[in-house]
Formats: C-alpha cells, structure tokens, sequence
C-alpha cells in the first residue's frame, strides 16, 4: 500500500476535513502526519514530529538564499519540507510515497491511481504555459521513489552552491525585480527546473479519464482555461461522492483524484467539500454554525446602533 504523507506546522481547522477524507478513502493505506505537538489530536491516522527530521532540512537552510518577495519563513520551509520527508521515508524504509499539502482533499484510491502512472520515478504537476519566467511546478500533490527524492532533495541544495544554477535562479528574480512582479524563485521554480532534466509524470494531465486538480479557484489545470468555471472556482458536479469538471478542450466531465483549496479563501471552502464520514451531519452542523455567528453580528450591530454617547 503506498502511504500518504502530509507535512504541517501548527493546527488549522480544516485538517479535521482533509485527514478524515484521506483516510475515509484509503483506509488500508498509512496516513502520516509530520507536524508538531499542536496537531498531535488526530487518533485515525499517524502523527510524528518535524524535530525528528530536521537535520538535511536545517543544513539546507545554511545553503539558502531568499530571492521571493514572499516571506522568508514561507518560503525557506516549502524547501525544507522536501527534506523532512526525504529523512522520514529513509529511517522507515519507505520506498514509494503520494506526498500532498494539507489544504488538499483526496477523493480516490491512491494505489490505484498510482497503478495507473506505469514506472516512474517521480509525479506532480506540470502547467504548459511557462512563459515569461513563471517556471513553476507543484508538488501539492506528488508521487516519489525515494531514490528520486533524494536527487531532488541534492538538485535543490545544488540549486544555491553551483554556480550555473544559481546563476539561472538570479535570473529569473532579475526579472522578477525589474518586471516588478510578485513572486520569485521558490521551491516550485526547483521543481520545474528539475523536471526538464528528469522523466517526470504529469498529474494534472487527464489520465485514464481522471485528473488531479491544479487549484480550484482557476481554470487552469494542464492547460490554461481547461476546466469550465462558477462564481470564481471550478464548476464541480458530484456522482457518488466524487467530483467531476467540465474540460473545456475535451468537452467531456473528468473525474478528480484531488481537488486543492489553494490560499486563505480556498481553505474556507474546504468543509463544504468534505464527503467523508458523516459528511452530512458536518455540512449541516456548519452551515448552522456560520448562521448562527451571522446572527450574532446582525444582532451586535444592532445593539451598538441604538447605544447612545453620553
């Protein structure tokens, strides 16, 4: 069975929704969770603490230069994440792994969709569009052999100690700089740069008439405007607890593996994705909450209007 590992600092709310959907789907397949003592409360899955794995990652961040107008602590822990992983599949003898971020909901049988891939030795996200110096990949959600991992995890300290290379990362932040763009290099920007010189699988193309999403708040998946859209997010019709959109180009319905709710807004839908157990009870039980606290504030702005200043 492959194990699905997810890395996380603190707790946030919607991991009680991502974990139990990952689980509810998979429940043959380890679910690991390396975080910390804030997020040690999930009983159905397997939590082990970031400090243990820390060693690669804290050496990386010796290496690392900052070249994002993103935060320093963001970025440096997006790289760092790869290690801390690497480190774990190594001292559990973990061969082969489906790595996702915590803000993703699974909605498939990982070992099967793995099935699919045929050999390979790495998997994630590859949008066609790169022009102007967007060089991006995305590993929120991903398939790795070890073995491939720890090249990646060496192609990334490479990345700021070989002259070449990083030569090639000041580049594309000159353009950042001078284009006065957002963004800059970032562990997305290594993992593109890695597939052009690796056999890599792309995740976000349709495979065997399923997909894993890029992000549901664009259209794009392996192409921009791929997928239709509604009121700002991809247009998503349910069959028996899976969610399916609309492919634009191939004018039919793909089902998705996965869907990513990407940022703060992203991540606030996340419950009312959830299609794990009591899935109904949860909705009903949130969505009577959100009315509740509306209520609340309709009833405080009341008050305070009819107060009157001394």
């Amino acid at each position: 069975m492959t194990p699905i590992i997810i890395v996380h600092k603190g707790y946030s709310k919607y991991l009680e929704y991502t974990l139990s959907q990952a689980r509810h789907l998979n429940p043959t397949s380890d679910v690991f969770l390396l975080g910390d003592a804030s997020n040690n409360r999930f009983p159905f899955i397997k939590h082990f603490d970031i400090s243990g794995y820390r060693s690669a990652a804290d050496e990386f961040a010796e290496r690392y230069e900052h070249m994002s107008k993103t935060g320093y602590e963001f970025e440096l822990f997006c790289f760092q994440r790869w290690f801390i992983v690497k480190d774990f599949m190594e001292r559990y003898g973990i061969e082969r792994a489906f790595v996702c971020d915590s803000d993703v909901m699974i909605y498939c049988d990982i070992d099967r969709e793995e099935a699919k891939l045929g050999s390979y030795s790495a998997a994630f996200c590859l949008p066609t569009r790169q022009t102007n110096y967007r060089w991006s990949a995305s590993g929120h959600v991903s398939f790795w052999s070890l073995g491939t991992l720890g090249r990646f995890c060496s192609y990334m300290r490479d990345s700021y100690t070989d002259t070449i290379r990083k030569a090639t990362l000041k580049t594309k932040w000159k353009y950042h700089l001078d284009a006065n763009r957002p963004g800059g290099v970032c562990d997305m920007t290594i993992l593109y740069l890695f597939a052009l010189e690796h056999d890599v699988v792309n995740l976000i193309a349709i495979w065997d008439e399923s997909s894993f999403d890029h992000r549901i708040s664009g259209a794009e998946n392996e192409y921009d405007d791929e997928y239709e859209m509604a009121r700002g997010i991809k247009n998503i019709r349910w069959e028996h607890g899976r969610p399916y959109g609309f492919n634009v180009r191939a004018k039919r319905w793909v089902r998705f593996n996965t869907l990513h709710f990407q940022g703060a807004s992203g991540k606030a839908l996340i419950h009312q994705y959830y299609r794990g157990p009591k899935w109904f009870a949860v909705l009903l039980r949130e969505e009577l909450f959100r009315k509740y606290n509306k209520v609340r504030e309709q009833v405080r702005s009341t008050l305070n209007s009819l107060t009157v200043s001394p």
